[in-house]
């Protein structure tokens, strides 16, 4: 909202930055099997978040970026864009996750697309996954051959001018508007 212009007071922001912060290391601390099971998906989604709010934590990130196995396609977006954002210049763990996410692509003669695992508490789907995949690739690597294929898919599984949820259209719509960023394809 304070990017596009609209009045933010500090303290909102640096509240959220708190809470997520704390959440972040509230998962390292809990042993549930909830926190087992979500904890570094919710931990690369954080990383990405506290990235974009100029507050991001490059030793955590970088403990996430080491301990990625497993890690969804979705995650791994989110890890690519807070180490784009956090450390630029390290093109080696940027390098390492696009050949990552390239590598689990599926691929047919006019599409590309990403399959995570449904979970219903992170909302994965495949089209969250590859609008994911597209914003993060259209910040990283603009030019990457799978783009425009994966930008096709992800316009064939809408149906009637939206996705399946309003969160499923909101992620694509991100992603697609990253894309159109990218390409230069607003101006």
């Amino acid at each position: 909202a304070q990017e596009a212009g609209y009045s933010v007071e500090p303290y909102v922001i640096d509240l959220g930055v708190q809470f997520l912060r704390s959440a972040m290391f509230e998962l390292d601390a809990r042993s549930d099997q909830e926190a087992h099971e979500l904890g570094p998906e919710v931990k690369a989604y954080i990383a990405y978040v506290l990235a974009e709010a100029g507050q991001g934590d490059l030793g955590a990130t970088v403990r996430l970026y080491q301990d990625r196995k497993g890690l969804s396609y979705r995650a791994k977006a989110h890890l690519l864009m807070a180490l784009a954002m956090l450390s630029p210049e390290e093109t080696g763990r940027l390098e390492t996750l696009v050949d990552e996410l390239e590598g689990g692509a599926v691929l047919t003669a006019t599409t590309t697309h990403w399959e995570d695992e449904a979970q219903w508490r992170l909302m994965n789907t495949d089209a969250i996954a590859t609008a994911t995949v597209i914003q993060a690739l259209s910040r990283v690597s603009p030019d990457h051959p799978l783009l425009p294929n994966a930008v096709r898919w992800l316009m064939t599984v809408r149906g009637q001018g939206y996705w399946t949820s309003t969160y499923e259209t909101a992620v694509s719509l991100l992603g697609l508007t990253e894309y159109m960023v990218a390409k230069q394809e607003l101006l």
